[in-house]
């Protein structure tokens, strides 16, 4: 396909972390993704595919994290995220 464009991404990210006390400390982060001209293998005939840039995405999201240091050999930590699980915003069909 003489009319291909590569993929294009635009990420932001952002973390935060915090000692809460000399055992315990916590991590937020948050971020955002537009995924532009994904390329997709589109029927074009009767069997026949063709690889057009034909999406957009959006993805956001964020993560919470705990560590608690309870000894010297003993670490706990746990987890949590959320995520928008890729949005996407429109096909778009190339020539």
């Amino acid at each position: 396909n003489p009319w291909l464009r590569p993929e294009q991404i635009q990420s932001s990210e952002a973390a935060i972390e915090r000692k809460l006390s000399k055992e315990l400390s916590a991590v937020a982060a948050a971020y955002h993704y537009r995924l532009r001209e994904l390329i997709e293998a589109v029927p074009v005939a009767d069997g026949i595919v063709q690889y057009q840039n034909v999406s957009r995405y959006r993805a956001t999201g964020g993560e919470f994290e705990l560590n608690a240091h309870l000894s010297r050999s003993l670490e706990m930590a746990g987890s949590a995220a959320v995520d928008t699980n890729s949005i996407p915003v429109g096909p778009r069909l190339a020539p």
